[in-house]
């Protein structure tokens, strides 16, 4: 009987455990930082609300589903007709994963904010890389829908000031080691996941395996500073999930020795 008892007292102590687990929102496969750093790369200013100083805040309301899949977006705040549309088409590119109530995916309501500042714009165009020229001929699909590399009819072309390179040479001209990685002696390959976008920016970055000493900031740096001509299906520029893999590693005087492994399977 005593032992019933005991058996019991431990279910009821799971059992209250497992209610009392926190409510975990839902979250950007990025993070906070990349997510900023993808709208500074990507968003367009409407001409009108540029030249008539037209600021402010465009935020919207949506739902992420159990599988991290967005809809039924609903503006709360805007500035303008085409500023709205600019924020709304940016924020469905972003990937979530979802919220979490006692450990399992369950649907939830989110909110971001856009802010339209004109002077910080001018700003981000004086450091964005040059825009990428596509044939006349190639539209850009419009689902939203993210292929594999191997479904492609064309892979996805690396370019460096507008220079199409491999990976490899953009690797060895751009990269340095980490003075931090270097001082200590840390080596190892960083590994990233990212969606090549139709448009040729790398978006929705996440760390996959990660190295100190600065090492992960620095690939994610030259990663950023690429810009793609984008995979093509049936003349359609398409979203391509791809990787980027970077090995630090030192030899036997403590010499940096950057091995541009990468590995997106282009």
């Amino acid at each position: 009987m005593k032992r019933a008892g005991f058996i019991i007292s431990i279910f009821l102590l799971f059992s209250e455990i497992a209610v009392n687990q926190p409510f975990i929102p839902a979250k950007t496969v990025t993070s906070t930082q990349l997510l900023k750093d993808f709208i500074d790369q990507t968003i367009t200013y409407p001409q009108h609300d540029l030249e008539s100083h037209n600021e402010g805040d465009v935020v919207f309301e949506f739902m992420v589903d159990a599988s991290g899949n967005t809809s039924a977006y609903k503006l709360i705040k805007g500035i303008s007709r085409e500023a709205n549309n600019e924020a709304l088409h940016i924020l469905q590119k972003i990937l979530w994963q979802p919220a979490l109530q006692n450990g399992k995916p369950v649907i939830s309501t989110q909110s971001y904010t856009v802010i339209y500042n004109v002077k910080r714009y001018q700003r981000l165009l004086k450091k964005r890389p040059g825009v990428i020229n596509l044939p006349t001929s190639l539209m850009q699909d419009t689902t939203g829908r993210i292929f594999n590399i191997h479904d492609l009819e064309k892979a996805p072309v690396p370019l460096l000031d507008g220079k199409a390179l491999s990976l490899t040479e953009i690797i060895r001209k751009e990269l340095k080691y980490p003075e931090a990685a270097h001082s200590l002696g840390i080596q190892g390959t960083v590994k990233l996941g990212m969606i090549i976008e139709n448009d040729g920016i790398a978006s929705n970055i996440y760390i996959i395996n990660s190295v100190g000493g600065g090492c992960n900031n620095e690939t994610i740096r030259i990663l950023q500073s690429i810009r793609w001509i984008p995979g093509i299906v049936n003349d359609q520029t398409v979203r391509t999930k791809a990787f980027f893999e970077v090995t630090f590693r030192l030899n036997e005087n403590n010499q940096d020795k950057i091995q541009n492994q990468q590995n997106t399977g282009l």
